[in-house]
Order: structure tokens, then C-alpha cells, then sequence
């Protein structure tokens, strides 16, 4: 949510009869977490503390915007507060577990406001801690999920509440470890858990608020005549997260297909709009636009399969293509330097593109925005065929 009155809008949206709210931290929070983490870390604990007063300030102004009284929330509001301000004023031995224990901290600001934002304006409405029962393995920043041991505490916490039409606000992102430390789920984990928690109480559809109407058929950036998809099967939206689109993260949509879990991608500002994740298949296939910074690697071929049993015990993000030469594997930037230890560990010395712009255009007709034609390494009429699917890469420079 970006401003107070997304509340407002989303509560138009709600059922009468009950039903879960997952709530991820409000707009740039996350971001502002994480740069007090930073400053604490490098021993500027005054600044932090500053900025983290900043934050609560802001959370206490918006609950004002809506119309909630201050010191009605503070018994939920405060514990948080008085926790990271003492964090912050003591030291950690290991980074990840200071970064989650702070930043989780935006997530239960704003289930502790949207709980009282329902109850306020009428919903029989009751909070349920994620991390008293969402639990996770000891990994900080990227934890994974004990799924069993937390679909009994969610059935367990859940179901009994609904049973009785409340409304079950629950923070997404967050969970706490086996050995009982606070954790987060990595990128869009809140999305994750709104999977997760659907799949334990056995609902059909997950309705996915986001500043986006829907997912969109490219990359707005590069082509503002993009329009959003009316629906997608699970394998194309996958396909389209792994090209770069952002909207939904793949993790989802594997918990999502493996409980045949209905996404529904909506706008908070244009709810009309929306994007159907389903086993429903969209024919042509949707396009994705453009990802940038990108590094584009040729293994060769008599070295592939080492080099595909060593990446697969480094935690890296990869996508794998071929082409007529060999395999190709495409990395984000900042996973670079583990891929460079692959690298290394299998004796394999590819060739690195870097810097790339890889350009994804399937489906609908479309041409290539100006600014990039002057990269292109193709025909550029390979990009105006309607019916032409595929990937094409364009590079603002090379290096070996």
C-alpha cells in the first residue's frame, strides 16, 4: 500500500463472511529497514535510531489519515517500537539474524494497523503472529519453510477463527526458526505466504493486491502500449517471471500449481483490472519486454554437466537457455561472483557477455523502441513479426 487510503480502497473489497488478509510492509518500508540495518551495522546507531523514529512517526500519521485513535493501537504498535529500539542499541555476531529481527518489524506495523483498521470500521476481525506460526529452518534473509510443522499451526490458529466469520489479518514475509529466531522468506515472500496459508485452509483463489493492473504483456518501460493479460496458466507465468516480469515471484506460482491455487494479480487503484493465474493457457503466448544487467554466459558443451552439478549446490539465480553452440546461462548481476566460483569449482571457463539487455518480445505485434536499435545484432525485423517467438539479445558492451 502506498498512501492511507489504500486501506480504504481494499476494505471495499472484503467479504462479510471472513476470510485471511496477508499483509506485507507498507510502501518503501522495506527499502527504509533495510538502510537502518546498514547504518546500525556500521556502528552509526544514532542515525538509525533517528530514522527509525521517522518510520514510526509515519505509521502513526496514517493511522491518524484513517481515522484511528493513537492510543488505542499502541498496545500493538509499541512492543514493536520498544524492540527495535532496543536491537539497535545492542550488538548481533551474525548479520542475517540483525537484518530480519529488524526488518520484519514492517510487517507487523502494518498488520498491527490494518487489524485495527477492520475492527474499527466493523469487521469481526483477530491477528495471528506469522511467527508464531509460520516456521522456518535457521537460514537468515532467505529461510525456507517447515511446511508440515506449519500447516498444523495454521489449520490449528486459522480455521477455528473463521469457523466464526472473523476476518484473520496475518504478516506475510516473516516466520521464526526451529531454534525460536525471527525470519524472513526472501524476495515477495509475503506473496509466498498468502500461498502458503491458502494451501493449509484449503481455499481456491489468492487475490494478490499490487500497484499494477495485473500483469501486463511487456515491460511498460520500454513499451507503453503494454495491456495487462486477461489470465495465464501457472507454466506461462513462470515463464514469463523467469524472462524478468516481476509481478509475481516463482516460488509462488510453484506452490500456487502444486495446490491448483487460483492467483488473482489485481490493482489496489484500478481494481477492474486484473490478471488470472490458473491452468487456463493464453494463446499466443504473452511477451515480456526487456531485463536489463544481465550477464550472459557460453559454457561449452564438453563441460556442461560439471558445471550444472556445481551450480546446483551454490545458491544462484539462473536461467538456462541453448542455442546452435552450446548452453547459455543467464545471471543476474549480483549473483555473479558465486557464479564465477561455479565457474571455478568445475574447471570450466566460459565466455561472459556483459552488461547485456536481453530483449523478449513474443504474441503481439510490436516494435522495438527507438533507443535500443542502435544494440541490435539481428535483423531488426525479427522483432516486427507478430507470430515470431523466441529471444533475441542486443549488448551495450562486451567483455571476456
Amino acid at each position: 500500500m502506498r498512501c492511507p487510503h489504500d486501506l480504504e480502497r481494499l476494505s471495499k473489497r472484503l467479504s462479510n463472511d471472513g476470510g485471511v488478509v496477508v499483509v506485507s510492509a507498507f510502501h518503501g518500508i522495506t527499502r527504509r529497514l533495510e538502510a537502518i540495518v546498514a547504518l546500525a551495522w556500521k556502528g552509526r546507531t544514532d542515525v538509525a535510531i533517528r530514522e527509525w523514529t521517522a518510520i514510526w512517526n509515519m505509521h502513526l500519521e496514517w493511522a491518524s489519515v484513517v481515522g484511528l485513535d493513537k492510543g488505542a493501537i499502541m498496545d500493538e504498535l509499541k512492543p514493536v517500537h520498544d524492540r527495535v529500539a532496543h536491537l539497535l542499541h545492542h550488538s548481533f555476531s551474525e548479520f542475517g539474524v540483525f537484518y530480519d529481527a529488524i526488518v520484519a518489524a514492517g510487517e507487523q506495523l502494518a498488520a498491527a494497523l490494518v487489524t485495527a483498521f477492520l475492527t474499527h470500521y466493523g469487521w469481526p476481525s483477530s491477528r495471528v503472529r506469522a511467527d508464531e506460526v509460520v516456521q522456518t529452518d535457521n537460514v537468515p534473509t532467505r529461510a525456507s519453510v517447515c511446511y508440515e510443522s506449519t500447516v498444523q499451526r495454521i489449520q490449528g490458529r486459522v480455521l477455528p477463527l473463521l469457523q466464526n466469520d472473523q476476518m484473520v489479518v496475518i504478516e506475510g514475509f516473516i516466520g521464526r526458526s526451529v531454534s525460536g529466531q525471527i525470519t524472513t522468506l526472501g524476495k515477495e515472500g509475503s506473496d509466498y505466504t498468502a500461498a502458503l496459508v491458502a494451501a493449509a485452509i484449503g481455499a481456491s483463489t489468492v487475490t494478490l493486491w499490487k500497484n499494477v493492473p495485473g500483469v501486463l504483456d511487456a515491460d511498460p518501460q520500454w513499451f507503453p502500449d503494454a495491456v495487462p493479460l486477461p489470465y495465464l496458466s501457472y507454466r506461462q507465468a513462470q515463464w514469463m517471471s523467469l524472462q524478468g516480469a516481476q509481478v509475481i515471484h516463482p516460488r509462488t506460482l510453484d506452490m500456487a500449481c502444486r495446490y491448483a491455487l487460483a492467483l488473482e494479480i489485481r490493482s489496489v487503484v484500478n481494481p477492474q483490472y486484473a490478471t488470472q493465474i490458473s491452468r487456463r493457457e493464453l494463446v499466443p503466448y504473452p511477451s515480456v519486454g526487456i531485463v536489463q544487467d544481465v550477464i550472459y554466459a557460453e559454457v561449452p558443451d564438453n563441460a556442461y554437466t560439471t558445471f550444472r552439478m556445481t551450480t546446483e549446490k551454490i545458491p544462484l539465480t539462473i536461467i538456462e537457455t541453448q542455442n546452435q553452440k552450446g548452453q547459455w546461462w543467464i545471471v543476474g548481476e549480483n549473483n555473479l561472483e558465486k557464479w564465477r566460483i561455479a565457474a571455478r569449482q568445475s574447471n570450466v571457463s566460459p565466455k561472459l557477455f556483459q552488461q547485456g539487455i536481453r530483449v523478449v518480445l513474443t504474441g503481439r505485434r510490436r516494435q522495438v523502441p527507438t533507443i535500443l536499435r542502435k544494440y541490435l545484432l539481428i535483423d531488426e525485423k525479427a522483432f516486427t513479426d507478430g507470430r515470431w517467438e523466441g529471444i533475441r539479445q542486443v549488448f551495450k558492451k562486451r567483455s571476456s
